[in-house]
């Protein structure tokens, strides 16, 4: 939070904010002439601190906008115009800026994948450091292509450090209190080390702070050690599931950089792989899973108007097409809320092999002993199709608190397939799917004409904001 001002009687305010430096931030953003950034103005977050007055007594509006700033100085470059109005415009490469004292950063660009061939079509483009000096911060840039799939909303991004697969023991976890910027809710996964939603043009910029004591759960000892000069990393960068209105493009790509005491310290840096998504090798005559990996469907909560189910009940979830690349069915792993609900540090997701029809125990997967918000795994069957009624947290066996609210589901592949107990004999293709919400109630209470969205209450205890 940068300042907070109370409105007057008439809904009227005025507030002056210092401009971020080095000595007031975090990170000094030292923006220059043209450079563009978004002040996020949020009410309904804030209650009244006056003395002797209840702040529940004084509830807000939630709201969440937006206001673009450009300093003073040259226009940035204008956007070209689309050369087909109903296909976005293919982005131009840009060419790397000269290295400023702290990085020297290289451009990457790659395609968009998931079930539209439309999407996967679309290219975007970022840039970060390839060599950084030892205690400055990770700044990236989205250089264009982050768009969703309406053309119009930026893309909603999202950073991760040193986590190249769901459950990477090398990640590192954050302690930033970050927000969707396209919600304005809490982000929930503490691997995000940064969230940003891309500008109507589809860029964006992104800055990590350097890992200390205070923004990560690393002790000092353990940074010394890992982020020492010479030591190679990894920022993943992911779109897809902050966004769901409209749907975002599903992106997925990694940066790797050096850390070094000088730029002029010559190391070797792993280079991107040329596209994301691997070329589908040939699936046997005799499988009986043969569709491509963008064929997959999936219906939640079939026949119900409005997806709906109880606090610790279930949810039904039906797929057809879920094919691993070798001729039989995807493991799938199911995520609430993209990880921001888990299991509690005895519990382990149960597996349901739609081959048997039922759940066979729990996940054999280590990454699902390790990474507890994996909350559940289908197994399709030999045809790629499974239906079932996923278990949903009750009030006491998940982290956070379970409760009323709107939720949705994460349907990911190769995140179990590419496991060691697998022993890579099963391969899926990247996939990241998020369902529509779904309404949970409260216990007991009849799922037929409940209204969609948020339900009365809220998904555990809330916390009280100053």
């Amino acid at each position: 939070m940068w300042g907070a001002v109370w409105a007057d009687d008439e809904g009227n305010f005025e507030i002056e904010l210092d401009w971020p430096s080095a000595g007031n931030a975090v990170v000094d953003p030292a923006w220059k002439a043209g450079d563009s950034f978004d002040l996020q103005l949020l009410t309904g977050t804030l209650y009244s601190d006056q003395a002797g007055v209840d702040p529940t007594e004084r509830p807000d509006v939630s709201r969440t906008m937006a206001l673009r700033i450009t300093v003073a100085g040259d226009p940035p470059e204008p956007e070209p115009e689309p050369t087909d109005p109903e296909e976005p415009a293919e982005p131009e490469e840009p060419v790397d800026p000269a290295p400023d004292n702290e990085s020297v950063s290289v451009t990457t660009c790659l395609s968009a994948y998931g079930p539209r061939e439309k999407d996967r079509k679309v290219k975007y483009c970022f840039r970060g450091p390839e060599k950084i000096v030892h205690g400055k911060p990770i700044v990236l840039k989205g250089v264009s292509g982050y768009l969703a799939t309406d053309d119009k909303t930026g893309s909603v991004v999202n950073f991760f450090l040193d986590a190249e697969t769901s459950g990477d023991p090398n990640t590192v976890y954050s302690k930033r209190d970050l927000t969707n910027p396209a919600t304005g809710k809490k982000v929930t996964d503490k691997r995000s080390h940064a969230v940003v939603q891309a500008r109507p043009d589809g860029t964006w910029t992104a800055t990590i702070p350097w890992p200390t004591t205070k923004n990560t759960t690393l002790t000092k000892a353990e940074i010394d050690k890992r982020f020492a000069p010479g030591t190679l990393h990894s920022i993943r960068i992911l779109t897809g599931s902050l966004l769901t209105e409209p749907a975002d493009r599903q992106r997925g790509a990694s940066l790797y950089f050096a850390v070094v005491k000088s730029l002029s310290d010559e190391v070797d840096v792993p280079k991107p792989p040329v596209e994301e998504e691997p070329d589908v090798p040939k699936v046997p005559s005799g499988a009986t899973c043969k569709a491509k990996p963008s064929d997959y469907a999936f219906e939640l909560a079939p026949g119900m108007k409005t997806p709906a189910a109880n606090v610790g009940g279930t949810i039904r979830l039906r797929g057809t097409k879920w094919c691993n690349l070798v001729g039989g069915g995807s493991l799938i792993a199911i995520k609430i809320n993209a990880g921001g609900y888990q299991h509690l540090p005895t519990a382990t997701a149960a597996h349901f092999d739609a081959n048997r029809g039922r759940e066979v125990g729990a996940s054999p997967a280590t990454i699902s002993k390790t990474n507890k918000t994996i909350w559940y795994v289908i197994e399709a069957d030999k045809r790629g199709s499974f239906d079932v009624e996923i278990p949903l947290p009750t009030r006491k066996n998940s982290q956070p608190t379970f409760g009323e609210w709107a939720y949705t589901l994460q349907l990911l592949t190769r995140t179990l397939s590419a496991d060691p107990y697998y022993k890579g004999k099963r391969p899926d293709p990247s996939r990241s799917v998020v369902t529509p919400e779904f309404t949970v109630v409260a216990e007991g209470k009849k799922l037929t004409g409940v209204a969609p969205g948020k339900a009365e209450g809220r998904p555990g205890p809330a916390p009280r904001h100053r």
